[in-house]
């Protein structure tokens, strides 16, 4: 770290955790999941064909897409 010039301040730091959740997806020894919270989200979203709306359905869904299959 000081070969590098970082700083890690210790009340932002946490340690010894098995899972993450960083940027809308879960990072485990498993592997990376989207979030629930997103997925719940995404779920209860109302299809009206409104193009906003589809819009931010296809936004959300491009976020999980790289851990859901044949997406």
């Amino acid at each position: 770290m000081r070969a590098s010039n970082l700083i890690l301040y210790r009340e932002k730091c946490v340690f010894n955790k098995r899972h993450l959740s960083f940027f809308g997806h879960v990072w485990s020894p498993e592997g990376v999941s989207p979030d629930a919270q997103n997925l719940e989200t995404i779920r209860k979203i109302k299809t009206t064909g409104n193009p906003k709306e589809v819009r931010s359905l296809l936004g959300m869904g491009g976020k999980v897409s790289r851990t859901i299959p044949n997406f």
